[in-house]
């Protein structure tokens, strides 16, 4: 198999991954009006499946970059998609709630970071040219997870019942291992300094520095330096950034006042009168609008300057806050469509 094969087969992965995400983040509340029947539950009591999930994914963004510094990204992928897997699988047999939030959310969301990280961090790799637009590529997936999920998860409820499902769920779950089994393929020449290389670098540096420190006089090494060097160590040094915070905070309000009223998206078409496709269909139009704003975005990024793009951004979404007052008070179907497509 030649190089640019495995390159292309391994940017495919990447979009399937992304498409994961989604099917974990965004397409869970399908199961929402199943998990409330059997159980006997409150929206907001299975509500805590995405939030465990979430949990789950933070934590894996945490840890993993720790764990890589010791296992190969091939094995580190490869093992993730298989417990995640296995995990969606045992959660299916569940009697009580609990089984489904630690294994459909805690364990599936931290693999599922193992499997992003794993993927996008050796994606650039494979690419000598034009590597922010095969990360734009990947990175639709996100868009497409939702548009194609939704649906399908509502159509395997209809018929397999909800534990169904999550059979067949658990097999699209297991896929993310092939990606990492073509991880093994190494990159093109040139492209064979890793990161973990430079990281080696960067502590042997820090370690000189610190042995020039404690050999002086003053055996007080100053807490800065020490939490610099643990900070390069351990792959956290983002926390030393100002701007690390800044992201942080504008991630917060997007999950505050977007994301989190998507996961009732499909809940609240349900309960207006609308068939279970019907309301499917209201994640997938917001699947719709991110694939499009994804690729408008990128155009326009790509020929604004890089001192305006704050300042665009900024309009894009104060245009956002007047669209959803007209249009939330409206109820016939097809606005609720355009009201999802165009928020996105």
């Amino acid at each position: 198999m030649t190089s640019a094969n495995v390159s292309l087969l391994i940017l495919a992965s990447g979009v399937f991954v992304w498409t994961l995400w989604s099917a974990a983040f965004k397409c869970y509340s399908t199961f929402y009006q199943s998990l409330m029947f059997e159980f006997e539950l409150k929206y907001g009591d299975v509500s805590w499946m995405n939030g465990f999930a979430q949990g789950g994914y933070s934590l894996g963004n945490l840890l993993f970059p720790v764990i890589y510094k010791y296992v190969t990204f091939r094995f580190g992928v490869m093992t993730s998609a298989i417990m995640s897997s296995i995990a969606i699988f045992v959660s299916s047999f569940a009697v009580t709630i609990w089984p489904i939030y630690v294994c459909c959310g805690l364990v599936t969301g931290f693999c599922l970071a193992g499997s992003v990280i794993g993927v996008f961090t050796m994606l650039p790799r494979y690419f000598k040219k034009n590597r922010e637009v095969v990360l734009q590529i990947a990175c639709g997936g996100l868009s497409m997870g939702s548009f194609i999920y939704c649906p399908l998860f509502q159509v395997f409820i209809d018929v397999f019942q909800w534990r169904g499902a999550l059979w067949i769920i658990s097999g699209i779950f297991l896929q993310p291992a092939i990606a990492g089994a073509l991880l093994g393929f190494p990159p093109p020449v040139g492209e064979d300094v890793t990161l973990r290389e430079r990281d080696f670098v960067q502590i042997e540096q820090f370690d000189t520095e610190l042995k020039e420190v404690e050999s002086g006089v003053s055996r007080n090494v100053p807490w800065r330096l020490r939490l610099r060097h643990l900070c390069i160590r351990w792959d956290f040094v983002i926390f030393l950034r100002p701007n690390f915070y800044l992201l942080v905070l504008a991630w917060f309000t997007y999950t505050l006042c977007y994301y989190s009223s998507l996961l009732f998206l499909i809940p609240y078409g349900s309960k207006i009168g609308l068939t279970d496709i019907q309301a499917s269909s209201l994640a997938s139009a917001v699947g719709f609008g991110e694939l499009g704003s994804r690729v408008f975005y990128s155009v326009v990024m790509n020929r604004c300057p890089h001192t305006y793009r704050y300042i665009f951004l900024t309009g894009a979404v104060a245009l956002t806050g007047f669209i959803v007052f007209p249009l939330a008070i409206l109820n016939p179907i097809l606005t609720r469509l355009g009201f999802s497509r165009t928020l996105s």
